[in-house]
């Protein structure tokens, strides 16, 4: 069998766990905040609530983590 533990998984790099499991709320989820989420996301953070009342243009995709064959969609539902 592989492990696939959450301590296994993240490893090394990992946010502690007592920082993990804390909500964490991201207002504006554009240039840095979608480089945050994301990021926070791959060292192990459980509980995200991402607000941003505006939605992905063509300009926001090069200095942001948004996909860019999504469209124009709220940033907050291409993020995650």
């Amino acid at each position: 069998t592989v492990d696939i533990s959450y301590k296994y998984f993240f490893g090394r790099g990992a946010m502690p766990i007592e920082l993990a499991n804390k909500k964490m709320l991201i207002m504006g989820v554009g240039a840095i905040g979608s480089i945050l989420a994301e990021t926070l996301t791959r060292c192990g953070a459980k509980n995200l609530t991402l607000y941003d009342i505006d939605n992905k243009e063509p300009g926001n995709v090069c200095r942001s983590a948004y996909p860019f064959y999504t469209g124009i969609i709220e940033k907050t539902l291409d993020i995650t």
